[in-house]
């Protein structure tokens, strides 16, 4: 069983609504615990320690509850981050959405992060039949407040991802995934935080945010589906 952990990322311009994630084995999860509980450990101050979360914009940037952490230390604590998912050989996702160009396709009604979900999930089916195929995975969503995004998001999994009838046929196109997507805190959830963290540099790289290309070109060997849509954007 795997579970794939997802997460969405709309750049400041909003030219870009991405939809990335990563990859865990149920058996790995415990590693990816440990490497985030390590860094946390080892890296972050005492004072942010109780109520950290790895929310990549926000320490980048310095915000909301990190706005009085020192930026050399937000920045070490990302590098690490980065680190040791790549170390860990996780598969990383994702569906970059051009949002304008996305408009004047004739799928141009449909909602940036739905599309970019399937191309996301789209990703993670593939692996899965490449990689592993008798296994499936368990899509975990972090948690959306915005009720039309939320329908999107369920609506794009659904579509693709059907009830099995009883003769056990079909499934639709995403025989490797859970019959249904859930929605999960990340404050809470490291599988999530991962997935933000990721999400972020990929946001920042199809930005062309040369500061930050080095931490993407870390988890460039990760990525097993990136994908722009419409094609060349």
């Amino acid at each position: 069983m795997y579970i794939a952990y997802l997460d969405d990322s709309l750049s400041a311009d909003k030219r870009y609504q991405i939809i990335g994630g990563v990859l865990i084995k149920e058996g790995q999860f415990r590693t990816l615990e440990s490497i985030l509980a390590l860094v946390r450990e080892c890296e972050v101050p005492e004072d942010f320690k109780d109520s950290f979360e790895f929310h990549a914009s926000d320490l980048f940037n310095q915000r909301g509850k990190f706005q009085n952490m020192e930026r050399a230390t937000a920045i070490k604590i990302l590098e690490q981050c980065v680190h040791w998912i790549k170390q860990a050989g996780i598969p990383v996702f994702y569906g970059a959405v051009d949002v304008d160009r996305h408009k004047l396709t004739l799928a141009g009604d449909a909602p940036p992060v739905s599309v970019g979900l399937r191309i996301c999930l789209g990703g993670v089916n593939s692996w899965i039949e490449k990689n592993d195929p008798d296994e499936i995975a368990i899509p975990i969503f972090d948690n959306v407040s915005n009720g039309p995004v939320r329908n999107a998001v369920q609506n794009a999994f659904r579509l693709c991802r059907k009830r099995m009838n009883i003769d056990g046929g079909d499934c639709g196109q995403w025989k490797h995934l859970h019959d249904d997507l859930y929605f999960g805190d990340s404050q809470h959830s490291v599988g999530i935080q991962a997935a933000d963290i990721c999400t972020y540099f990929v946001n920042r790289h199809r930005n062309g945010r040369l500061d930050t290309e080095y931490l993407y070109e870390k988890l460039k060997g990760n990525i097993f589906c990136g994908i722009t849509y419409p094609e060349g954007g």
